[in-house]
């Protein structure tokens, strides 16, 4: 017997999908990042499913209950899918407060949502047919089919558009995957619209969704989980290629004062807070306008800033604009607690002939003269 076209697109979108979440699952990453794409996922597996079964015609004659179910899966659910996929894709952006843009964009999606499920749920208690018809056991689009199917395609580009817009809002690691995943989807729509008998925007999905689990897993090894900040594994070997390659930049190191007060007077979870929002900061402060700033989470509360600032001048203005950023997070109270930072910074000569762990003892050192004021003032966090 010959495969049918969507049993074999199906086929094989059920199996990406299943072995994203068993990998996702065996990865034992608990966040609310990993929450968010694996709800993407399962939707998008109980959606085939309901596609698959709506598609089985030859069942009409004996359980035909099956096949209706289905389809009214599929087009009570479908909608869902799109705020699932909004919601995790801006779980990755950077500023702490959303967009009010964003806002009206959620709420829409939701609001689309349960009126598409109340509808179809309506639908079909009174028998009325809106989105599809069952003639003699034959399916039939219904009289808005076609309204419905261009509001999702609508709201599937403005969710490209936004992304696209917004995507210096996306940490920087992750821009390229994220800003990628709903044009996935998008294009997958526009060939369900040339391809109607086969299911390909759930095939979309699944390949936006092996995209970005690929990217962000090449990412994974060199990124700090907590801060998404780049970490020391990945700092060593930056900090190895520009001193053998003689380059000119500079180096900020940057310790949290007072940490281990705000872990024992407000608890570790504030602690980790504070760690997130001096990481997010200084993303804030220096790479919303800038493509030459690496951000990395030296370790414990300590942070490491490469930049190619060339001169003294130019590296003092970004010190300044981190110290002045902080101090705009401070007063906005975005945790229990005020923070203040110790700084140490040098501009890197290429021609010095220094090695990367001789400038980095340079900075550190600079960083505790600065700590020692901080502690000799008696100012900070305690």
């Amino acid at each position: 017997m010959e495969l049918s076209a969507w049993a074999a697109v199906n086929g094989y979108t059920y199996a990406v999908l299943i072995i994203l979440l068993v990998v996702s699952e065996m990865n034992n990453v608990v966040s609310s990042r990993s929450r968010k794409y694996k709800r993407v996922l399962i939707l998008c597996v109980i959606l085939l499913t309901g596609d698959s079964l709506g598609r089985m015609e030859f069942l009409m004659d004996t359980v035909p209950i099956l096949v209706k179910a289905g389809t009214f899966i599929t087009f009570a659910f479908d909608p869902l899918g799109f705020f699932f996929v909004d919601d995790y894709l801006h779980s990755w952006m950077t500023d702490v407060k959303k967009p009010v843009f964003h806002n009206i964009l959620k709420y829409a999606l939701l609001g689309f949502s349960i009126l598409d499920f109340a509808v179809c749920v309506i639908s079909r208690i009174f028998e009325i047919n809106i989105f599809y018809i069952y003639k003699n056991n034959v399916y039939e689009r219904g009289p808005l089919f076609i309204p419905r199917a261009a509001t999702i395609f609508i709201l599937c580009i403005i969710i490209s558009v936004y992304t696209v817009l917004t995507r210096k809002k996306i940490e920087k690691n992750y821009r390229l995957s994220l800003t990628a995943f709903p044009f996935f989807i998008l294009v997958g729509g526009l060939f369900q619209v040339v391809f109607p008998n086969v299911q390909l925007e759930y095939a979309g999905i699944s390949l936006g969704s092996i995209f970005n689990y690929l990217f962000l897993q090449s990412k994974a090894s060199s990124v700090d989980y907590l801060t998404n900040a780049l970490n020391r594994r990945a700092f060593d070997s930056c900090i190895t290629r520009r001193t053998s390659d003689h380059e000119t930049f500079s180096g900020i190191m940057i310790d949290i004062d007072f940490f281990k007060s705000i872990n024992d007077t407000y608890g570790h979870s504030v602690g980790d807070e504070a760690l997130q929002l001096v990481a997010h900061m200084l993303r804030r402060a220096l790479t919303v306008t800038r493509n030459d700033v690496t951000i990395y989470r030296y370790g414990g509360d300590e942070f490491i800033v490469l930049t190619y600032d060339k001169t003294e001048i130019a590296l003092i203005n970004s010190v300044n604009t981190i110290r002045e950023k902080m101090e705009y997070y401070n007063d906005r109270k975005s945790i229990p607690c005020r923070l203040s930072l110790s700084i140490g910074y040098k501009v890197y000569n290429g021609e010095s002939g220094k090695s990367g762990e001789e400038f980095l003892n340079e900075i550190d050192s600079l960083m505790y003269e600065d700590k020692k004021k901080h502690h000799a003032d008696s100012r900070g966090v305690a």
